[in-house]
């Protein structure tokens, strides 16, 4: 092994393990000097040798700091097979005085042996084509999968098995691939415990950079497909293709409804099509689903979308019938999915209504925003005249039945005549909700946010609350204001 030069010492120490009480000791097979201090030294020594190259395999070296008190040392392993040890301890202070006292090695059963038999067998079962070229399992070639397919990589590990100082050579697709992610795979490889670990990541960094690059190896369709696909859509009609990609998977169709409104359906087609039904994306308040059977094609999937756009039309009549002679505060440019409209009735309050896709002539939600001075004669007239609501009228004429008002077209009112912001956020949607408290001061009447107002007065030491109703004071104004909490807490 070489002498120890200068103040260095070098100490061999013969290690047993043995297990009692259902846990690993260790013992000292050789008195190394007589005292009872230097013993009890000699056994706490040996005891943080176990401990820190649990794991480690013959032949290999590690850098492994002993405490701090006893000086900065390394310890290396050099057992010649998988069942002995040799250990030394370096560069020990000298006034330890310890002397250079080589012992025999021992065959010996250890519990980090039955680790090490652990990790290398989740390396196999996790990445079973990956295997050792050597006796010191230094070197492992093989492939890695992702994504259904295999990459060639070799792993070079120095003889600490330390992957900080370990070299990665990969075949040139695994290096185009990973070739953006060069600072990312060094930085796992610096940072990892082990192989295993190691393997992980790297798997989780080439899958997503597959995911970014699956342009790439995306296999052109086959001529008989490409052949059926232009006959499915000849037989829709040429006039009613919007657009389709470069690998004839995703395909949009445009249709007009009675009214002369156009939709787009989008068709996302699978590997296995026609014998699995293709994903189809359209801008309906309601699911839209398609009845498919292997030997459906585009042409069934149109013949529904265009029977579901006939069963929506009433709904899409009264929503813009609504749009057009109103004026729509929210959505400002409403999706034909959207079902819902905050629509303006005069200076500082308006009407939010949900109607209902399938039935949208009928009486639909109702809830007003404004002060209380002004919404609570909306509401008595919407209790007395109910019974005027006529399914047979139009929504929009129903409503003004019922409310006995004219609605105010954009031209009449100004955005400004409507505070729509939080008062507290000061933002119109707050996780989809928007301002639907408002404060009764006829002066104030600043909307907020149920959510923001119950943070608002939890946290003042004045207000008090009764059940599931908070008293406090406007943030605006400093008048009394309430707010009934809805079920739950927001």
């Amino acid at each position: 092994m070489g002498q120890v030069q200068g103040k260095d010492r070098m100490l061999w120490a013969y290690c047993k393990s043995y297990v009692r009480g259902g846990k690993s000791a260790f013992g000292v097979a050789a008195i190394f000097n007589k005292t009872k201090k230097r013993i009890l030294l000699v056994l706490f020594l040996t005891v943080k040798v176990r401990i820190i190259l649990t794991g480690q395999t013959c032949g290999l070296e590690s850098d492994l700091p002993l405490p701090a008190s006893k000086g900065t040392s390394w310890l290396r392993c050099t057992g010649q097979d998988c069942g002995t040890r040799h250990f030394w301890v370096s560069r020990l202070p000298a006034n330890l005085g310890f002397r250079t006292v080589p012992l025999q090695t021992a065959h010996v059963r250890r519990p980090f042996l039955r680790a090490m038999a652990d990790t290398e067998a989740n390396l196999l079962r996790h990445f079973p084509l990956l295997l050792p070229q050597n006796r010191e399992k230094t070197v492992y070639e093989g492939f890695i999968s992702a994504q259904g397919r295999d990459f060639h990589l070799r792993i070079v590990l120095p003889k600490d098995q330390q992957l900080k100082k370990a070299r990665l050579l990969c075949s040139w697709q695994l290096k185009n691939i990973l070739n953006e992610y060069h600072q990312v795979v060094q930085q796992r490889m610096k940072h990892s415990p082990d192989l295993m670990s190691f393997m992980m990541e790297l798997k989780i960094i080439l899958e997503a950079a597959l995911k970014n690059k699956q342009e790439l190896y995306v296999q052109p369709p086959s001529c008989s497909f490409c052949k059926d696909l232009l006959t499915e859509i000849g037989a829709i009609g040429w006039d009613k293709l919007a657009c389709v990609d470069t690998s004839f998977t995703t395909i949009k169709l445009k249709a007009d409804d009675a009214s002369g409104r156009k939709h787009l359906i989008t068709v996302k087609l699978k590997a296995k099509y026609p014998v699995e039904p293709p994903d189809c994306l359209v801008d309906f308040p309601i699911p839209f689903s398609v009845s498919w059977t292997p030997q459906s094609s585009l042409v069934n999937v149109y013949s529904q979308f265009s029977a579901a756009l006939e069963t929506l039309k009433a709904f899409w009549d009264v929503m813009d019938e609504i749009d057009e002679k109103t004026w729509v505060l929210e959505p400002e440019k409403p999706p034909r999915s959207a079902t819902a409209r905050r629509i303006a009735l005069g200076h500082d309050v308006s009407i939010n209504i949900e109607v209902d896709p399938r039935h949208p002539t009928m009486l639909p939600e109702f809830c007003f925003l404004g002060a209380d001075h002004v919404t609570k004669p909306l509401g008595m007239r919407l209790s007395g005249n109910i019974h005027l609501w006529d399914p047979e009228n139009s929504l929009l004429q129903n409503l003004k039945d019922v409310l006995e008002i004219d609605f105010p077209a954009r031209t009449v009112l100004e955005k400004s005549d409507f505070s729509m912001d939080c008062g507290i956020c000061y933002a119109r949607h707050l996780n989809g909700a928007i301002p639907d408290q408002v404060c009764n001061n006829p002066q104030c009447g600043q909307l907020f946010h149920q959510m923001c107002l119950y943070e608002w007065l939890r946290g003042l030491s004045s207000s008090r609350q009764s059940f599931n109703v908070f008293f406090g004071e406007c943030p605006y104004c400093s008048k009394p204001i309430t707010l009934k909490m809805s079920g739950r807490k927001p």
